[in-house]
């Protein structure tokens, strides 16, 4: 929706104002539960596998930080986030 009104305001195709980490409707909290509860893993385990602290996974789990871009690519990468 941002994309389309921002191509539309400056007349450019959609792409160059496209990120797929803003586009996409993603819940990280939901996300993350269902993938630690199906693969059984513990917060310290998920903040290990993503490199980054346990403070971080906790507060992505609550809704207290937002999720950085190199985090989000790394769940992308590790097939967490399709």
């Amino acid at each position: 929706e941002v994309s389309n009104k921002l191509a539309a305001f400056f007349k450019l195709d959609t792409k160059y104002f496209y990120d797929s980490m803003y586009e996409e409707d993603i819940n990280i909290s939901i996300t993350l539960n269902t993938f630690m509860n199906a693969n059984n893993l513990s917060i310290k385990s998920l903040a290990k596998l993503i490199n980054i602290s346990q403070e971080t996974v906790s507060n992505w789990l609550s809704n207290k930080q937002p999720i950085s871009r190199k985090s989000y690519n790394k769940l992308k990468e590790l097939g967490i986030l399709s």
